[in-house]
């Protein structure tokens, strides 16, 4: 594979081509952003996310059909984007992930954002040390996890689902077989395939029917691989070459970009304080228990009548300043 080869097709078409058998997914985050701008509006964004995180197809049709009849422009947009590659209801089975957005690349690009600032040597030197120590971290830390049971991640997960399976009604129809309902949804399970979770009605353990590729072997295979440290420079045999100079440091007008520019569709982290069990402390009375506005010692105190200066406008045109009337110094108003 040639680099004109990649340029002509495009990174997109080299990777089908490369991996065929491979979902190919797009970001929905991406696929939004072009949309809000063709199309403004809350109801849009609502209607968008709806659509992208629907489990089922029928349930991204009923999303879908909002949009059509609020705007079949939007619609026929949407649709031209490939809906089956941004949204949940078509992700093929036993794919192991069901995001759709490419959250895990702006998580590194935050991580190295340090590091790019530098000279490509030494950037790749630095991805590389937190790569070797990321690797050894997540081995350790799966090491004390059994190999034929669920990750504690995905335990947690299993107790959440505990907790809302009791708002779910199972109906038993055949061996193997039940129908699940809750107010107006309504659907088939067949433990056979594992479509869906009725395990509690038979008294059966949840973990049993967990996927294998989330089993604690699965995850110390995947931190199986590891780096290898390297000598420093100092460590380097010589050679008779000149050493290269380092490259002439410029700098670019203007402050330097650091962060990822983000859209204006994302919302921004809130950063809030609680005060809850916080002690108030008076700055009038330092006593606890309330403020300056209800403190009782500075609803006593009486208030100072000072008076205002007043700037007068003399012959000259030049401004002058007096107390106030009665005062000494004052100017009277010609």
């Amino acid at each position: 594979m040639t680099f004109n080869w990649i340029m002509v097709l495009g990174l997109l078409e080299v990777v089908k081509q490369v991996m065929p058998i491979v979902e190919h997914r797009q970001c929905a985050r991406n696929i939004f952003a072009n949309f809000r701008k063709r199309f403004v509006g809350v109801h849009y964004e609502t209607m968008f996310w709806k659509a992208s995180k629907a489990s089922t197809e029928p349930l991204f049709n009923v999303a879908m059909k909002e949009i059509e009849l609020l705007n079949p422009i939007a619609f026929a947009y949407l649709m031209e984007t490939k809906p089956k590659s941004w949204s949940r209801a078509f992700f093929q089975e036993g794919r192991m992930c069901d995001a759709v957005k490419n959250g895990l690349s702006e998580s590194f690009n935050s991580v190295i954002r340090d590091a790019r600032k530098k000279p490509i040597i030494t950037m790749l030197k630095e991805i590389r040390l937190y790569v070797m120590e990321r690797l050894y971290n997540l081995k350790i830390k799966g090491s004390s996890c059994p190999d034929y049971k669920p990750f504690p991640t995905i335990t947690l997960l299993l107790d959440k689902l505990k907790i809302a399976q009791r708002f779910w009604k199972v109906l038993p129809s055949v061996l193997n077989q039940f129908e699940t309902r809750n107010l107006t949804k309504s659907y088939v399970v067949d433990f056979d395939k594992k479509t869906f979770a009725t395990i509690s009605y038979l008294n059966r353990d949840v973990g049993n029917y967990v996927d294998p590729m989330f089993y604690g072997a699965f995850y110390k295979n995947t931190y199986n691989y590891q780096i290898h440290g390297i000598n420093g420079s100092n460590m380097w045999p010589p050679t008779e070459f000149i050493p290269p100079l380092p490259p002439l440091k410029r700098r670019i007008s203007g402050r330097p970009k650091v962060n990822r520019r983000r859209d204006a569709s994302e919302k921004l982290p809130r950063h809030t304080v609680s005060k809850a069990g916080k002690k108030i402390t008076c700055n009038v009375c330092k006593k606890v228990g309330h403020n300056k506005v209800t403190c009782p010692q500075a609803k006593r105190r009486p208030k100072l009548n000072v008076k205002k200066r007043k700037t007068y406008v003399g012959e000259n045109g030049k401004g002058a300043q007096g107390v106030g009337a009665g005062s000494s110094g004052s100017k009277s108003v010609p």
